[in-house]
């Protein structure tokens, strides 16, 4: 008799929770949608780019540019360059500070494999060496933040020697 009553009340909790996960889940479909529509667009279109980058910390929306570096084996000199005038062809501040870059190197021929592994290859190369600048340069002189964290890979849009860079700001 007692796992009886035992199971009944386990059924009572259960019934219990299940009520208030689905009225948690269910509790902002309650709002009007045109509402909630309106609020999101207003607040996507009102979203001021300068108190973001006023924000302490790393800016989540990146610069993008497109760099050549061709070979195998690209040097530091070659990569900053690149990224250097990459910036000014843009009229980014020379004050900026980098803290994260993507590194996105374009495909040789076909799309293939091979062809995204060895593209991928040359984008980590490129990927270290801009953390070795960041560690290497003083403070003044380089875009890029000391701590510098980087992530490399392939874009298939993009044919080689083409390289796309994503540098999201850091804050200080």
């Amino acid at each position: 008799m007692s796992s009886k009553i035992l199971s009944i009340s386990l059924a009572g909790w259960l019934f219990a929770d299940l009520v208030l996960v689905l009225s948690i889940i269910f509790l902002p479909s309650t709002s009007p949608t045109t509402t909630t529509t309106t609020t999101t667009t207003t607040t996507t279109a009102t979203t001021n780019p300068d108190t973001e980058s006023q924000k302490p910390g790393v800016v989540p929306q990146p610069i993008e540019v497109f760099v050549i570096i061709s070979g195998n084996s690209p040097n530091q000199n070659e990569v900053i360059e690149a990224l250097e005038t990459a910036l000014k062809e843009r009229k980014e501040s020379p004050n900026i500070k980098f803290g994260v870059i993507q590194v996105l190197a374009g495909i040789r021929g076909k799309d293939s494999l091979e062809s995204r592994n060895s593209a991928s290859n040359r984008a980590d190369k490129v990927a270290k060496l801009l953390e070795e600048i960041a560690r290497n340069y003083p403070t003044g002189q380089s875009r890029l933040k000391s701590w510098l964290y980087t992530l490399s890979g392939n874009d298939p849009k993009l044919q080689y020697p083409k390289m796309k860079m994503r540098l999201f700001p850091d804050n200080e």
